[in-house]
């Protein structure tokens, strides 16, 4: 909506069988999303490297043999988020220590999409990463997904009672969409306006290589394999399976705003 007071958006759900037309309309709305100081973040997905059609048997998406995106995520005017894994460090009091290693998320629940836009041409933003891509690359960033390593709390309503109620554990990278609006609304607050699209200034501080003061945390091992199709593995730096990799919000948000 036209000036909406709304600054950050995020979309979290499967999607398949749009023509290039459509995601090209879409692609317009986020376009002018970004033009009002709006944060769009897509959710890649959760059937890894693999395309998704829909069946009429099934009444569903379901995932293909060949490589695909979301190709709402591959948008350049919104920020793609990817998944990641890890085992908490827990204390003998049952408190978090500290942060672990993570990997790109992939096990018996999903897989972290990522791979090769089909419609959307490779970004400024992207040039010279992988030179042989000449489309849209995601994920742009990640965040935790898997709902057993370590799973995610989330709070609604009990459907027989209607009372408030705690779930766990979920996951998918439905979970780094709305999460990443969350941190957008830090940098925003800090800074007093809205941001709009992040990506520019997320691969400025991706490529300075040093987490320690930009608060980007590289996954550097996992891939994204899926249904028998060969994804992409996580390298250092920028890859198709975490993109940069997951952020210390609290170190990212000033390092975002620069000094």
């Amino acid at each position: 909506e036209k000036n909406s007071p709304c600054s950050a958006i995020s979309i979290s759900f499967g999607f398949c069988g749009g023509s290039k037309g459509f995601y090209r309309t879409q692609n317009g709305f986020f376009k002018q999303a970004a033009s009002q100081g709006q944060s769009v973040f897509v959710a890649t997905g959760d059937n890894g490297a693999a395309g998704l059609r829909f069946s009429a048997k099934q009444g569903a998406c379901v995932p293909t043999m060949t490589r695909g995106v979301s190709e709402l995520a591959a948008s350049p005017h919104v920020t793609a988020i990817g998944g990641t894994e890890f085992t908490p460090d827990y204390d003998v009091d049952g408190n978090d220590v500290g942060f672990v290693s993570e990997t790109v998320w992939n096990d018996n629940s999903g897989t972290a999409g990522g791979g090769e836009s089909k419609v959307f041409k490779r970004p400024a933003f992207q040039k010279g990463l992988i030179p042989k891509d000449k489309k849209r690359d995601v994920p742009d960033i990640a965040f935790g997904a898997s709902p057993n390593s370590p799973g995610f709390f989330f709070g609604g309503r009990d459907p027989d009672s209607n009372a408030p109620a705690v779930e766990c554990c979920i996951g998918g990278t439905s979970i780094g969409a709305p999460a990443w609006a969350g941190i957008s609304q830090l940098i925003s607050q800090e800074k007093g306006a809205p941001v709009g699209n992040l990506n520019t200034r997320l691969y400025q501080l991706g490529a300075e290589a040093d987490g320690a003061t930009t608060g980007i945390r590289d996954v550097t091992s996992g891939n994204n394999s899926f249904n028998g199709v060969t994804g992409f593995s996580a390298v250092p730096g920028y890859d198709k399976a975490s993109g940069w990799g997951t952020v210390d919000m609290g170190i990212f948000v000033p390092a975002y705003l620069g000094p």
